[in-house]
C-alpha cells in the first residue's frame, strides 16, 4: 500500500516524518527499514556481509519512567529494547543451510529437535546438559519446607525446572552491537492507523509512552 511522503507523527517537542526509508526525526535520518538480507545481490559474499551487517544493528525507543523501587523519585528517560522480529525454527534452518551447511534445511531441522528432545532427557534424568559456546542447561526444584526432616518427603517438592547459563557465544555482546534511536511502537501504530484512515498526521503524548513494549 502506498504510503503519502507526508505522512508523519507529532507530539509537544517532536515530529517525525515517513520518507521512502523509514521514518525522521527533526531532521535525522532514521534507519533504513528494508531488510538488507533480502536486496538482491550477485554473490554470496555480499550477501553474508549484509546479513551480518543487518545483525549488529539494534534499535531502540526512549520512554520516561519511574523506578518502582523509588516511586517517589522523578521519573527518568530508559531505553526499550525494539524487537527486529522473531526467528523460527525453520527460518533459523533455512539461515543456517544459506551459510553454507551441506545439510537441507529439514535436515538441519531434524538435527536441532533432536538436540531438543536429548536435552530434556538428560535433564528429566538430573544431568547437566553442556553445550558448548551455547550454554548449560541444569534442573532445579522447588519445594515446600517441612517442619523436621524427618517430615520432608518428594511430596514437598513442587516443581521441576530447567535453569540456562550463558554461554561464551551469548556474553558480553555489548561491544558488538551499534544501537539506533527510534520512535516507540505506540507512536508507529499510532502512525499506521492514521495511514489507514487516510490522515496525514497522528498525535499522541509522551505519556502514551511509558512502559513501551518491544
Amino acid at each position: 500500500m502506498a504510503t503519502p511522503e507526508n505522512t508523519y507523527i507529532r507530539n509537544r517537542k517532536h515530529v517525525y516524518t515517513k520518507t521512502e526509508i523509514g521514518y525522521t526525526c527533526s531532521g535525522t535520518p532514521a534507519r533504513e527499514t528494508r531488510n538488507p538480507i533480502f536486496h538482491n545481490t550477485n554473490t554470496k559474499q555480499n550477501i553474508m556481509a549484509k546479513q551480518e551487517e543487518a545483525f549488529k544493528k539494534v534499535q531502540y525507543s526512549v520512554s520516561m519512567r519511574k523506578n518502582p523501587m523509588r516511586p517517589e523519585d522523578a521519573p527518568k528517560a530508559y531505553a526499550n529494547l525494539q524487537l527486529t522480529g522473531i526467528v523460527s525454527l525453520s527460518h533459523l534452518a533455512k539461515h543456517i543451510k544459506d551459510h553454507g551447511s551441506p545439510y537441507s534445511r529439514d535436515v538441519v531441522v531434524g538435527v536441532m529437535t533432536a538436540i531438543v528432545d536429548c536435552t530434556r532427557e538428560f535433564l528429566l534424568q538430573g544431568y547437566k546438559v553442556d553445550l558448548g559456546e551455547i550454554g548449560q542447561f541444569y534442573p532445579s526444584i522447588e519445594q515446600e519446607g517441612a517442619e523436621t526432616k524427618q517430615a520432608f518427603s518428594s511430596d514437598n517438592i513442587t516443581d521441576y525446572r530447567t535453569n540456562y547459563v550463558l554461554g561464551s557465544a551469548f556474553d558480553k555482546m555489548r561491544r558488538e552491537v551499534e544501537f539506533e534511536k527510534t520512535t516507540t511502537r505506540r507512536a508507529q501504530a499510532a502512525a499506521l492507523k492514521a495511514e489507514s484512515e487516510g490522515l496525514t498526521q497522528a498525535d499522541w503524548t509522551p505519556e502514551e509512552d511509558e512502559n513501551d513494549e518491544p
